[in-house]
């Protein structure tokens, strides 16, 4: 097929169009311009006898007869040229070649059809061979029945008439002695005249000639004497010879005989002169006339005009009537002749049967066509068979013959059985012929064969209920509009379409027109009457509103039928619903707006890759137009490397898989390649199959390189901030290295990435960190010496080794190879022009400027990170020396708390012990020194607990724990510790306590560190008076603690350095009040640390006031637990202890042991143990009994006081036991411990007597009363 046939096809592929094209009765072929066959239905095979694979790009006039092709190839061409729209054309009977070689008549119709494919030809073509022979066949009979017959017998009767007279006017003339001319040819009558009249008349020529009907020629007959060459008998010759001669032939018509002289009227012709040769100038002519039909004329030749007698002229009538009726005669004789012929010619060809019948139906005579209609081998054959027998129905014989006898039997069909008893169907058409008497003498009919005509009105049946379907289907309304009548009938579609009720339908055009929207309805009756002025085709689209409102678009074709006169007589349409289709294409004209006018390229192909569509933004793309691409595969776009990627589209697009922003390459025509992110989507048909897909490219290239650089500068950034952060997170000098090395492998895609350090010492690199291709760090290049090889050289010269093709160093050269190695880069690592190493990398590819300039913008800070590692390195070992050292001095301090305290506990305690001794009548110079001997101590112990906080402070080593405290139990507890010393210098003091239950969140140790220097300070300073203590919240609702005296005030001077450490308002050394000048100092680190603040409100001589404002974020919400809660237990021991008298006391110091056995040795039973083992066993054998367990925590053994506080608490026996830490440990850090251990008091030493008692009561030991110990005068802040 040609490729126009093969484009031409493509947009007949819908199915709906094809359905109604099979639905069509007729042969139906579409043909292209160029003549070529696009489609056939199945009837177009039936008919040619070609398959439609054959019938498709044959040239339509391959179909016809040779003698037809070049007319119908002309015809159509004139017809596709024709302007639109183009006319329908039917009725074009023509002759069709089938592929047998048969020639059939046809008859076809032509209308055209537009598309965007191109125009079309579409030919519908009938069969017309049994219409043509029915045609023929009813004319002749009709001749036959109607006329031949009749006429022949009315001009024989008139010939006999007419032969009678003649006779009858020959006896007349018995005196001429024509007797002998009857029943003779005129030839012979004419000859026989001629001569018998030269005798009788006095003439010198005698001619008789005949005259043809048309009175154009004239024929001699006969002559006397005879004629020259020029005129013979037998031969015509025209009557123009003679001239004109309409004058002389209308007097001979009227019966007038007339006289000529040939010389004078008659044009010298060659007859003329030969007439004229023989002296003949003058003639009388007399006409042979028939019933006023000139048949001839009888010339006599005179010598001169009137040379006749009237006597000769009356027999020149006589003769001329004479030869006249011969003349007709023998005309008669002719026509009869031929008349016989055709009649027995017409009998014998006429197509239909002719048969003639006796009145009962015995054959008399037939015809061939009538034998062979019925299955007889010839009419002979068929001679005395009874026609009713032939009959199918036997009620159909008696229906016939009654019927004929009423009249003529017209056009009467039934069915007959032929001779091998197939059935044929029949259209009879009887005439019983009478006698003059009236009785039937024979039956005459004729018998037409209709099966084909019943098996076409049946298939036309079948057509027609197929058509309606098609069009039900199709939703194809048809119409039939009678102009002359105004009535319009349409199919049942017709009327769904309009939305009328067929019952009740319009039948006139304006009413149909009141349908149509009123914006087009003037339009379309113009497009009517125009197409009833011009008998062209209709094809036009408009709007109709229904009953219900609904507004459809129609689309309505039809074509004009004129009647015999020529004159518009049918209208006869199509009409089919479109506001689907106007929609789709509204909706396909904008998306095609969109496609055409869209920045993206836009193309479609079909499943084989072939390139369907191709937009404007395509081309621009790719440089191709659509022409170039349209037809072609869309390979030639696509990278030969990439060709995998069209059949992976369409799998995943067959899988149901929408494919979006698939980024990829695409070539240009030019050979560029591009960038492009593809969107591609299924194309399907009507039917839901995939038949192609759209794409939709954007080019990207720009925003890919552009991506791709940001993706540089990102990773390039990336590899800096993680460089970085490696620089600044990781502490380890290897570590970090390292992973500086992993990051130049994932971050700059090397191969392998190492870094030296250099040994000063040795001035040789050592390799530090290696990733990548090689891991370890103890190979070959472990140990590189400064200016050896390619490190050592970087190095030694201190710059950037950089190269992108390694196989060009000699050192590396076969290395490189096998290790498929391009690129190296090396930098030194300097700070301030000292080499501290070399960073190197090798790469499998060319090394970037960028990742060069990263490279290079990230060694500055690895060598600072080097350098300050060693710093770092450096500083930690010398912070570690200096931790050591505070350690050193802490433990120092410790230690000599410990040894200071511990004695002084026992100096302390045995002053009290002989204070308490010494009768009343002691002399006052010895209760004085024991006094001046125990304030002493006191403010020895002071001075070390100042001291030892201090230096904790100082150093950063004490931790602050916040616990939940009681604030009024604790400045209770405080006061209580300063009764004897204001008792003794006669204050007063008080409590004002209005928050009983105020709980704060706070370091114990400091809290109470503050009260106690605060309290200190008041009963230094107050002479007289009193001191108060006041718990109290203030107007924001924050728990507030004052401690105001009436001592001798602070100098507002003094006020701003009053707590700096070792300030006093009077440093001279005469001053009147001892101490460091570090307490206040302390209270004010103190509460710093807890977040609180302090103030002082003082008046010189009039007393201060020092109050501490806590920030009510400390307060907790739960109340503190009692150190029972803490250690675990379910409650205090003291009611479970209640008339226990033993207590376990556990003191390595011997002076220790007997100052406590001195003390409790009057009220309770003392067991004493050196060392946590001995304690072990004594509570083992002994624990029932213990009421409490006094342990010193420093035993000097590989136990101390705290496991034998653990061994308490995890026994279930000695749960009750109080356990109560008395240990020269003063630390907060001692004193939790020794908690969490299980103890459930802490007095540390030193402690007074009164203070150890009071504790051991506290936890529920009670003893009988025995003589109070009072400590001695001046004793403070014992057991704190």
């Amino acid at each position: 097929m040609s490729d126009s046939g093969t484009r031409a096809r493509e947009p007949w592929a819908n199915r709906t169009f094809l359905d109604l094209l099979e639905a069509v009765p007729d042969a139906m072929i579409v043909v292209e311009q160029g003549g070529g066959i696009v489609l056939a239905n199945s009837r177009a095979e039936t008919l040619f006898g070609y398959s439609r694979a054959e019938l498709s790009g044959r040239v339509v006039e391959t179909l016809m007869p040779e003698h037809f092709r070049a007319a119908h190839e002309a015809m159509r061409a004139e017809y596709v040229r024709a302007p639109r729209p183009r006319p329908l054309r039917s009725g074009l009977e023509l002759y069709a070649l089938r592929k047998d070689g048969l020639e059939i008549p046809v008859d076809i119709g032509l209308s055209t059809l537009s598309i965007e494919a191109g125009t079309f030809v579409i030919a519908s073509i009938r069969d017309s061979t049994a219409r043509r022979l029915l045609e023929q066949a009813l004319r002749e009979r009709n001749v036959l029945i109607a006329g031949d017959l009749d006429a022949e017998v009315a001009r024989r009767t008139g010939a006999e008439a007419a032969l009678q007279r003649a006779s009858e006017r020959l006896s007349l003339l018995h005196a001429l002695d024509l007797s002998i001319l009857r029943a003779q040819p005129p030839e012979e009558v004419a000859r026989h005249a001629a001569a018998r009249l030269r005798a009788l008349i006095a003439c010198e020529r005698v001619s008789i000639f005949s005259f043809d009907p048309g009175l154009e020629q004239a024929t001699l007959l006969a002559a006397d004497p005879a004629g020259g060459p020029g005129l013979r008998e037998g031969v015509p010759f025209p009557l123009r010879v003679f001239g004109d001669v309409g004058a002389i032939v209308g007097e001979l018509r009227c019966g007038r005989v007339c006289e000529v002289d040939l010389d004078r009227t008659a044009p010298r012709t060659p007859e003329v002169e030969e007439i004229l040769a023989l002296g003949k100038r003058h003639h009388v002519l007399t006409p042979l006339l028939d019933a006023q039909t000139l048949m001839g004329i009888l010339s006599v030749g005179v010598k001169q005009p009137g040379a006749l007698s009237p006597a000769e002229r009356e027999i020149c009538i006589e003769v001329g009537a004479l030869l006249a009726t011969a003349l007709h005669q023998e005309r008669q004789r002719q026509h009869v002749a031929e008349s016989e012929a055709r009649y027995r010619g017409l009998f014998e060809q006429i197509p239909v049967g002719v048969a003639r019948a006796t009145p009962d139906g015995r054959l008399l005579d037939a015809n061939p066509a009538y034998a062979e209609m019925f299955g007889f081998p010839d009419p002979d054959s068929m001679k005395g068979v009874p026609i009713p027998d032939l009959y199918v129905d036997p009620q159909d014989r008696d229906r016939v013959l009654a019927l004929v006898r009423e009249g003529d039997l017209r056009n009467f069909e039934t069915q007959c059985r032929r001779r091998d008893g197939s059935i044929i169907w029949v259209a009879v058409n009887l005439r019983l012929v009478r006698d003059p008497g009236g009785q039937a003498r024979s039956l005459d009919g004729v018998v037409i064969d209709v099966t084909a005509r019943k098996r076409a009105e049946e298939e036309s049946r079948r057509s027609e209920l197929t058509l309606r379907k098609a069009q039900e289907i199709a939703r194809v309304g048809s119409c039939d509009w009678d102009i002359g009548a105004d009535t319009i009938r349409g199919s049942d579609e017709f009327y769904r379409i309009f939305g009328f009720d067929p019952r009740q339908s319009p039948e006139t055009r304006d009413a149909f027109l009141d349908a149509v929207h009123p914006a087009d309805r003037d339009r379309i009756a113009r497009v009517f009457d125009e197409a009833l002025k011009g008998r062209e085709k209709t094809s036009v689209e408009y709007r109709v509103v229904l009953a219900d409102g609904t507004e459809r678009t129609l689309h309505a074709t039809g074509e004009v039928f004129p009647d015999s006169l020529g004159r518009p007589s049918r209208w006869i349409g199509a009409v089919w619903d479109v506001t689907e289709r106007k929609r789709a294409e509204e909706a396909r004209a904008r998306l095609a707006a969109i496609v055409e006018s869209s920045n993206d390229a836009i193309s479609a192909r079909d499943l084989d890759g072939i390139v369907t569509s191709w937009n404007q933004a395509a081309e621009h793309l790719y440089g191709f137009t659509a022409a170039e691409m349209v037809g072609q595969t869309i390979s030639r776009v696509v990278p030969a490397e990439r060709g995998h990627e069209t059949a992976e589209i369409i799998r995943r697009i067959t899988g149901g898989e929408r494919v979006q922003h698939y980024e990829t390459e695409r070539l240009r025509k030019d050979g560029t390649r591009l960038i492009v992110s593809l969107t591609a989507s299924p194309i399907r048909d009507d039917a839901g199959r995939l038949i192609g897909i759209a794409t939709i490219s954007r080019d990207v290239t720009e925003r890919k390189l552009a991506e791709q650089a940001l993706a540089e500068r990102a990773r390039l950034a990336q590899f800096a901030a993680e460089i970085g952060a490696a620089l600044t997170q990781i502490e380890d000098l290897e570590r970090m290295l390292r992973r500086c090395a992993e990051i130049m492998v994932a971050r700059l895609d090397a191969a392998s990435a190492r870094f030296w350090t250099l040994n000063e010492e040795e001035n040789v690199l050592e390799l530090r960190a290696s990733a990548g291709m090689y891991m370890h760090v103890d190979g070959l290049h472990r140990r590189v010496p400064v200016g050896d090889a390619k490190i050592g050289r970087i190095a030694s010269e201190r710059r950037p080794h950089l190269t992108n093709s390694v196989v060009g160093d000699p050192e590396v050269r076969e290395w490189a190879r096998r290790a498929g190695m391009v690129a190296f880069a090396g930098y030194p690592l300097l700070v301030d022009g000292r080499v501290l190493g070399v960073m190197a990398m090798f790469a499998r590819r060319p090394l970037s400027g960028s990742t060069l300039q990263a490279l290079a913008s990230v060694d500055q800070s690895i060598a600072l990170a080097i350098d300050n590692r060693r710093s770092a390195a450096a500083l930690r070992a010398a912070l570690r020396r200096a931790e050591e050292s505070d350690r050193l001095k802490t433990a120092f301090l410790a230690n000599v708390t410990h040894e200071i305290r511990t004695p002084l506990n026992v100096i302390l305690g045995f002053a009290d012990v002989i204070a308490a001794a010494l009768p009343a009548e002691q002399e006052p110079e010895t209760r004085s020194a024991l006094s001046a001997m125990t304030r002493a101590s006191d403010r020895l112990l002071r001075t070390i607990d100042g001291v030892l906080d201090a230096a904790m402070l100082e150093a950063g080593t004490y931790r602050r724990r916040p616990e939940p405290v009681a604030l009024a139990p604790l400045i209770e507890q405080q006061l209580r510790g300063f009764e004897r010393q204001m008792r003794d210098k006669g204050l007063t003091w008080s409590a004002e306590v209005e928050e009983p239950g105020a709980t704060l969140r706070a370091d114990e140790h400091g809290l109470r560190t503050v009260l106690h220097h605060l309290l200190s300070n008041a009963v230094k300073f107050t002479a007289e008076g009193g001191i108060a203590v006041r718990l109290a919240r203030d107007g924001g609702g924050a728990l507030t603690i004052e401690v105001r005296d009436t001592g001798v005030g602070i100098d507002p001077a003094f006020a701003a350095r009053l707590f700096q450490p070792f300030s006093q308002e009077d440093p001279s050394s005469t001053r009147r009040y001892e101490g460091p000048g570090i307490g206040l100092a302390l209270c004010k680190r103190f509460l710093d640390l807890q977040g609180a603040a302090i103030r002082v409100s003082t008046e010189k001589g009039r007393g201060t006031t020092f109050a501490i404002r806590f920030d009510p974020a400390g307060e907790p919400r739960a109340a503190r637990r009692s150190p029972a809660d803490d250690s675990g237990r379910s409650g205090a021991p003291g009611a479970a202890l209640r008339g226990r008298r033993v207590v376990l006391a556990v003191e390595n110091d011997p002076d220790s042991q007997r100052y406590v056995q001195t003390i409790l040795k009057d009220r309770f039973t003392v067991l004493m143990a050196a060392s946590a083992p001995e304690a072990f066993a004594l509570l083992d054998a002994r624990g029932h009994e213990i009421g409490a367990a006094l342990l010193d925590i420093a035993l000097g053994g590989p136990e101390d006081g705290l496991a034998v506080a653990r061994h308490i608490r995890e026994s279930e026996a000695l749960q009750r036991i109080a356990v109560i830490a008395t240990t020269a440990h003063v630390s907060p850090d001692d004193r939790r411990r020794s908690l969490a251990a299980g103890c459930d008091d802490y007095p540390a030493k030193p402690f007074s007597p009164e203070a150890l008692l009071a504790t051991l009561e506290a936890h529920g030991l009670t003893a009988p009363a025995a003589e109070s110990i009072q400590p001695a005068a001046g004793a403070s802040h014992r057991a704190r």
